[in-house]
């Protein structure tokens, strides 16, 4: 395997060690790896191989006083890990997964009947990739993967109409270069014409000439069916890299308000929308062994950043949005292929690598 993937450390995170065996089945010809594959790359088992027939995943059993309590449990975290998403995603999960009593095996899934639903999967890959490279599974410069701002960027794409699903109505890509190109204070005048408030006619004084959005890069709102104010409306701040805690969206909302003369409504919904769990490399530092503590963790959180929406939040909304798509969120809709381009490149590199 080359220097551009770098397999995940289990101790470090289960999180990114299930990435690590999505990542690794997607780039393998047979398209699957085993938790065999996580223990080698770990030292657990010098003698343990992965198997090499694609339809013979079967792993032979073990001595279980071969295996450490400490990596038992590392081991076990990354089982339950694969099996949640397994569980929230059902058929948009990309792997088949199997798991037996101490053996777990993915594979690539065959492609789904429903478009929609292949879509959604397409989305995950990507925000896979995304996250790979973000904790350093891959190594984007070796890999030649377009990294920050091409991945961010892409984010985006996804981040938008996941807020309009996940508001069940519509949404505006606000943030940094828009896809209708529109220059600052147009996209203010365009937010205010579609949230029913009244932009100045031009910036506060003292704001910077330089400004592009504000450190805003989704807006979602679902309208009223009489067609009068005040929507709900949700702003978004997108946090691809590993700065989302320094990444509130609610004083840059209060700031963007000095841009109106009539704000579009006076209470609002912040949010953060993250490609990986929000929790990835969290889980030493928050102590996230259980249930319990990881739904701490999800509400601690949101009462700094607002509504969290991370990587399998992200797939469901999206296919909600995606079957029934708003006029404005189909600019981002548009873009889709932009997003797959960028997951295509990032595959053929990870392909290459494995």
């Amino acid at each position: 395997m080359s220097g551009a993937l770098v397999a995940a450390d289990m101790q470090r995170s289960f999180s990114l060690s299930a990435d690590w065996l999505e990542i690794l089945a997607l780039a393998r010809p047979q398209q699957y790896a085993t938790d065999g594959d996580i223990a080698t790359a770990n030292d657990i088992l010098e003698d343990r191989a992965a198997v090499a027939a694609e339809d013979d995943l079967a792993l032979p059993e073990e001595d279980p006083d071969i295996l450490d309590p400490a990596t038992e449990r590392a081991l076990d975290a990354v089982f339950e890990e694969v099996s949640h998403r397994q569980r929230v995603l059902g058929a948009a999960y990309p792997f088949d997964l199997k798991i037996g009593k101490r053996t777990l095996s993915l594979s690539v899934s065959p492609e789904a009947d429903d478009p929609i639903v292949e879509q959604a999967r397409a989305i995950y890959i990507a925000c896979l990739y995304m996250t790979g490279v973000r904790g350093g599974l891959i190594d984007a410069k070796a890999a030649k993967i377009r990294a920050d701002p091409d991945m961010g960027n892409a984010f985006q794409i996804c981040a938008t109409i996941a807020a309009a699903g996940y508001m069940s109505g519509d949404a505006y890509w606000f943030g940094h270069p828009r896809p209708d190109e529109t220059p600052f204070m147009d996209a203010i005048r365009k937010v205010a014409g579609l949230l029913q408030g009244t932009a100045a006619p031009a910036p506060p004084p003292g704001e910077t000439l330089y400004a592009k959005d504000r450190g805003i890069d989704v807006i979602a709102w679902r309208a009223h069916h009489d067609g009068r104010p005040a929507k709900l409306i949700m702003y978004g701040q997108c946090a691809s890299g590993m700065d989302w805690v320094g990444k509130p969206v609610t004083g840059k909302v209060h700031r963007m308000d000095s841009y109106y003369t009539l704000a579009p409504s006076k209470n609002w919904i912040p949010a953060l929308l993250t490609p990986f769990p929000l929790y990835s490399e969290k889980e030493n530092g928050h102590r996230l062994r259980t249930e319990e503590a990881m739904q701490g963790f999800y509400r601690q959180n949101e009462a700094e950043m607002g509504v969290i929406i991370d990587r399998l939040r992200i797939v469901r909304w999206c296919i909600e949005a995606l079957r029934d798509v708003q006029p404005s969120m189909k600019e981002a809709v548009d873009k889709l292929d932009d997003l797959f381009a960028w997951s295509r490149t990032a595959s053929e590199a990870v392909r290459l690598a494995a």
